[in-house]
């Protein structure tokens, strides 16, 4: 799903690893995902030097699907 996202939207898509329940719990997922975020939005910046001066000033989306939908959406709420 994120390669056909990437694709249409001709851009960049990260894929979060995050533990699943029942090992992860709500704040170790989140902290995942939003240290995730965080490495995304450093990169995106140019401090990791890993995104071309093309997408430098695209905007950030979050999204997923199902768990990871309501994941995304927490963590917007969050910050």
């Amino acid at each position: 799903l994120a390669s056909k996202i990437a694709s249409l939207a001709e851009a960049i898509v990260m894929v979060v690893d995050y533990p699943l329940a029942p090992e992860g719990n709500y704040s170790v997922i989140m902290d995942s995902v939003l240290e995730g975020l965080r490495w995304l939005a450093e990169a995106k910046m140019g401090d990791l030097n890993c995104r071309s001066a093309k997408h430098h000033d695209a905007p950030l989306f979050l999204g997923g699907d199902s768990a990871g939908g309501g994941t995304a959406l927490s963590l917007v709420l969050k910050l």
